[in-house]
């Protein structure tokens, strides 16, 4: 299974169909060739399984954009030592307070208990002007009791210093500043202009921005780190790809530059865009999207006002930025977060920044043609430092000693998601599901484990829009793509239970999810604004009583933008290789993209199906098919959303068609060391599927352990067999 060679056309058994959906695409596909035949053809020639396009209508999705909501500041933890200047959250539910002076606390973020101290640095740090601690954040690849990574000003000399300090093996709620790791660490000449944001990336990267150190010619210097945004590995090295690795002193580890003094950054965690706001200097406050390599324009231009420029350089040389105000509004913004929790839908995509002194809180969302629209949703938070995002994705600030939650005022202005499926206009019956004309069914060649449920599949497209198509890799889709996948299961005795209907659609650029649970009678189902669970009793050979007992969980909004990432295209199953097989169209069978192309569905003709040449992909439940293509098929379908050359960290691509060898799978030794075994265990350890770390997290249910980490609850007894036989094989190519 090469890199080097492609597998083409890959027909499989088509995909049973329900017997009223039968009946209702019989109709839809009947009338024949799909264009006129060739002189002399047949008049028997074979049918094509869609014959003509039907434009959807009445789909509710992508919702009308909402008024922006006002939001409430909460102080949830009274009792506690409040918000600190900078604000971190574990993946533990446990929060982290820095204060400026160097020392930072810890409690759980659910209220119970109180705060301790996690650190003291009070020794080295400098609190003078804007100088001290200044950004706390966690490596997510780390899991709950990972290393706090920090920013902050030292002194003797005086100096920017970013580090990492683990917990101590004794006690998780106590750092080892003994072991404190030093991953950059430069001079600097001022207390003024410090930056101190720090965030980690999708792609597993440390980013961290300093201000101008005083100097506004700093910003245009690329061989310093001030007036700029670094990326870096958990080493401290340059990150691999920086726009500037060739250029002098500090510039290979420089992702951007040309910012004043950028106090708070952060990453999109539905779109991995990365928003900064960027403190001003006499009359305006910036707001920016960072891009790889781009200068924005400090101190040229001030916003969009020219302030210090003897060159005479253009505006037009420098990145815009997205959104500016003016000194009248504010003199010192706050960069955000977009907003992608489950409380408040009315919030849902919005970036919400403030200001400093104004106390001023707006929502910023881009409109269909890329411009900013920006509503004032607070003016009550006065001093605010920092905002900060929790592991499920709600938003708080710290203000003035208080750590306050971010609440959506008015229920009204939640975007008009409807709250029943019935209500969606998907299906134009719910008993049988039989869509609505024009939402297309259709399937894939190797399925994602779901906890044994069974799926179906639905595309709407809007209007005559098209899809880019690509014979391998991710395809694209146009605005207003709709994706649907709806979930049943086998229970104990025999009865069919209807669980959830998930819709996925893209919305001025960006993919949002929700997930609507089926009631009872297995009627209508419910939206749903959070993750929820219930207790399912289903069929199971491999117990000693015939069944087991598990947790079906309902995935939240963030649950499902978790897997439909930046790094993956937001779009897992459709592409080539996945839909290169047949499908019952009613009484007629044919090739999907054949279908797909024949009512042009494409925004080219993709030619002959027979020509096209895909990743190697096939059914992982194939018993005849290749024991590595099996298992390969299996890993792209299961794990490759997360574990692709997008995302270093975990450093494994397991995406169809790349090579074994640059997978990182066999022979590598694990990135951390797991409870249970030994030091220098490799992810897969040819002819050892019990001393595979790989092989063996699938295996286990521990939620320290368990992998994948969302959306199962239960063994893959297909998956671990497929895995185990190609690894006890030696894990061919």
């Amino acid at each position: 299974m090469q890199n080097r060679f492609r597998r083409r056309s890959n027909p499989v058994v088509a995909a049973p169909v329900p017997a009223a959906m039968a009946v209702a695409l019989t109709l839809s596909a009947c009338g024949g060739g799909g264009g006129p035949e060739p002189e002399g053809a047949s008049q028997a020639a074979p049918q094509f399984g869609l014959a003509e396009r039907v434009v959807v209508e009445g789909l509710a999705f992508p919702p009308p954009l909402s008024a922006a909501s006002a939001v409430a500041l909460v102080d949830a933890f009274p009792s506690l030592g409040g918000g600190g200047v900078a604000m971190a959250a574990d993946q533990a539910g446990r929060f982290f307070r820095g204060d400026k002076d160097g020392r930072i606390w810890s409690f759980d973020a659910a209220g119970g208990g109180g705060e301790s101290l996690f650190v003291d640095l009070s020794a080295k740090v400098v609190d003078s002007n804007e100088a001290g601690l200044l950004g706390l954040c966690f490596d997510p690849a780390d899991g709950a009791t990972g290393s706090l990574y920090l920013s902050y000003v030292a002194d003797n000399p005086l100096r920017s210093v970013v580090a990492r300090i683990p917990r101590s093996s004794a006690d998780p709620l106590v750092g080892d500043a003994t072991q404190e790791f030093v991953l950059f660490e430069r001079a600097r000449s001022s207390t003024l202009h410090c930056g101190g944001g720090l965030a980690f990336g999708p792609d597993g990267y440390l980013y961290a921005s300093f201000g101008d150190d005083l100097n506004p010619d700093n910003a245009q210097d690329l061989g310093n780190y001030h007036g700029s945004i670094l990326r870096m590995d958990r080493g401290g090295a340059p990150a691999p790809g920086n726009p500037f690795a060739a250029g002098p002193g500090d510039a290979p580890w420089i992702h951007a530059l040309g910012l004043r003094n950028a106090w708070r950054f952060s990453f999109d965690r539905g779109t991995g865009d990365l928003w900064c706001g960027d403190v001003g200097e006499s009359s305006r406050e910036e707001i920016n999207r960072i891009l790889p390599g781009r200068n924005y324009g400090w101190p040229a231009f001030e916003g969009e006002l020219e302030f210090y420029n003897p060159s005479n350089l253009p505006y037009a040389s420098f990145e815009p930025p997205v959104h500016t105000y003016a000194h009248t509004e504010g003199k010192s913004v706050i960069g955000g977060f977009v907003y992608r929790g489950a409380a408040f839908p009315q919030l849902f995509g919005r970036y919400l920044f403030g200001d400093f002194v104004s106390g001023r809180i707006w929502g910023l969302v881009l409109d269909a043609q890329g411009e900013a629209q920006v509503d004032e949703l607070s003016a009550g938070a006065a001093w605010m430092v920092t905002f900060l995002e929790d592991q499920s994705g709600e938003l708080w600030l710290s203000k003035s000693g208080e750590l306050l939650r971010i609440e959506a005022e008015d229920p009204a202005g939640a975007p008009t998601i409807p709250l029943l499926l019935s209500e969606t206009g998907i299906f134009a019956n719910l008993v049988f599901l039989d869509p609505a004309p024009g939402v297309l069914p259709y399937d894939v060649v190797s399925p994602l484990w779901s906890d044994g449920a069974e799926k179906q599949r639905w595309i709407a497209l809007p209007g005559l829009d098209t899809i880019g198509f690509a014979e391998q890799g991710p395809w694209t889709f146009p605005d207003g793509t709709v994706f649907v996948k709806h979930f049943e299961i086998e229970l104990v005795g025999g009865t069919t239970r209807r669980l959830e209907t998930r819709v996925l659609w893209s919305d001025r650029g960006q993919w949002q999810g929700v997930t609507y649970r089926w009631n009872e009678a297995g009627d209508d189902a419910l939206l749903l604004s959070q993750a929820e669970t219930v207790s399912l009793e289903v069929p199971d050979a491999s117990a000693p009583t015939g069944s087991i007992v598990f947790d079906w969980r309902f995935p939240s909004p963030a649950d499902c933008l978790a897997c439909h990432n930046a790094s993956a295209g937001h779009v897992l199953g459709v592409r080539a290789a996945q839909l290169n097989r047949d499908f019952a169209y009613g009484l007629i069978v044919d090739n999907q993209l054949r279908a797909w192309n024949n009512i042009e569905l494409f925004g080219a003709d993709i030619g002959p199906v027979e020509a096209i040449e895909t990743e190697p992909l096939v059914d992982p439940s194939d018993e005849g098919a290749d024991v590595a293509l099996r298992a390969r098929s299996y890993l792209a379908a299961n794990c490759a959303h997360c574990h692709n050359d997008a995302t270093p960290l975990p450093v494994m691509d397991l995406a169809p068609g790349v090579a074994l060898v640059d997978t990182g799978l066999v022979g590598v030794p694990v990135t951390f060391a797991y409870p249970g075994f030994l030091e220098g265990d490799v992810r897969v350890q040819p002819f050892d599927k019990e001393r595979s770390v790989l092989w063996e997290r699938m295996a286990s249910l521990l939620p320290f352990l368990r992998m994948p980490l969302l959306g199962s609850n239960r063994l893959d007894p297909l998956g671990l067999e497929v895995l185990g036989n190609w690894i006890d094989a030696g894990a061919p190519e």
